[in-house]
């Protein structure tokens, strides 16, 4: 959920390592944010109006605002889809995310 509105995904997330992966289409279209990125060789840029997030797949190094960060996930391909941790993404924009371990529902405040 986005602000309680429910957000679908044509692919489904899952959780690995304990960190609930997204394909990163469902972040850059409904947090409005731009996503650059040519191929696995390149960095995946995502901007929003205030911040910059860069990362890399297979890489637990990433950096936002010049500021070095590590990712406990390291973004993947899965399907021909970039999946990214939803909570690492999410809070490197400035929003708050919550779990509901109950129905296994994460709610993204912006």
């Amino acid at each position: 959920f986005l602000n309680y509105e429910e957000v679908f995904s044509e692919v489904a997330p899952y959780i690995k390592d304990g960190r609930t992966m997204v394909p990163l289409r469902v972040i850059a279209e409904n947090l409005g944010t731009k996503v650059t990125w040519v191929s696995a060789e390149q960095p995946i840029e995502i901007k929003d109006n205030t911040k910059t997030i860069t990362l890399k797949v297979g890489s637990n190094s990433a950096v936002r605002d010049g500021s070095s960060m590590t990712l406990d996930v390291a973004p993947e391909v899965s399907g021909g889809r970039t999946f990214v941790p939803l909570r690492f993404i999410i809070e490197a924009l400035g929003a708050e995310v919550a779990w509901n371990n109950q129905t296994r529902t994460v709610f993204v405040f912006k």
